[in-house]
């Protein structure tokens, strides 16, 4: 989103949630997946540990919808 002095906001990743949470709702368990899967690198899928490399990844496919308008398959 673009707002009226030209500065670009990100909004959402999909993680947020617009209900109020516990504590309890807020922590992550173990084997949950979190994301959008169009944006997960392969080993963030498949429950490998991961490092700075997914984050890149997710960053190219960021861009890449940016360019494109469609999220790479």
């Amino acid at each position: 989103m673009i707002n009226r002095g030209g500065q670009v906001k990100l909004l959402d990743f999909g993680l947020a949630h617009l209900v109020e949470m516990t504590t309890e709702q807020t922590e992550t368990s173990l084997g949950r997946l979190l994301g959008t899967l169009n944006y997960m690198a392969p080993e963030q899928v498949s429950g490998e540990r991961v490092g700075p490399a997914a984050d890149l990844h997710g960053l190219g496919a960021t861009l890449f919808f940016l360019l494109t308008g469609h999220a790479a398959q």
